[in-house]
Order: C-alpha cells, then sequence, then structure tokens
C-alpha cells in the first residue's frame, strides 16, 4: 500500500519553492551551477565517445552522456517553469496591489494605506 506525502491539492514545485528571496536566489545559482557542470560532463563524455575504438567503452560512454545531457534538459526545463510560476504569481497578486491606495487621514494627520475592497 502507497502512502502519499502530500495532499491530493498540493502542487509538488510549490514545496521546493521559497517565497525567502534570499534562499531562491540561492537555490537559482544552484539550478544554474547544476546545469554547467552537467554540461561540461556531457561534452567530456562526448569527445571520449568519438575517440574511443573499444565497443563496450562506447557503449557505456553513451549511456553516461544520455544520462548527462538528460539532467542538463530537466535541470533548464525545471528552472524555466520556476520562472513561469512565478511570473503568473506575480501577475495573479498584481490586482490585489492595485486595490490598495494611499489616502491621507485627517485625524491622524497623515497618509495610510487604505483598501477599495471594503
Amino acid at each position: 500500500m502507497t502512502q502519499n506525502l502530500t495532499s491530493a491539492n498540493s502542487d509538488v514545485l510549490r514545496l521546493f519553492t521559497s517565497r525567502q528571496p534570499e534562499k531562491q536566489a540561492r537555490a537559482e545559482a544552484m539550478l544554474g551551477e547544476l546545469a554547467e557542470l552537467a554540461l561540461m560532463a556531457s561534452r567530456e563524455l562526448a569527445v571520449r565517445v568519438r575517440e574511443s575504438e573499444d565497443a563496450d567503452e562506447i557503449v557505456a560512454l553513451a549511456a553516461a552522456f544520455e544520462k548527462s545531457s538528460r539532467v542538463v534538459r530537466l535541470t533548464l526545463a525545471l528552472d524555466f517553469k520556476l520562472e513561469r510560476d512565478a511570473a503568473r504569481e506575480a501577475q495573479a497578486e498584481a490586482p490585489s496591489r492595485a486595490r490598495r491606495s494611499r489616502a491621507f487621514d485627517p485625524a491622524a494627520g497623515e497618509y495610510r494605506l487604505t483598501d477599495d475592497r471594503e
């Protein structure tokens, strides 16, 4: 019997994203570095596949290349998806921010944020 660790309606990617800008920036930097390292490994493997004359070694190197290039593709896809999700979230929050405005409160003698929905 399998058991879900998250509720049925939760978005798994949201579990790995953070609203803290420092953490998000660090995670994005790590994704970029991971993609670069996997790309370098893929390039090296491609060179070794071309240089090899041993059939067994070629098969092993080609399999390693396939896995390494998959890491690059998945890392880039995740990075783009997180970027799209953040843009969508910002766009969804924009109307609520637009409804807020500053109004002068004569009793307090200062400007205060007001919510036009009230």
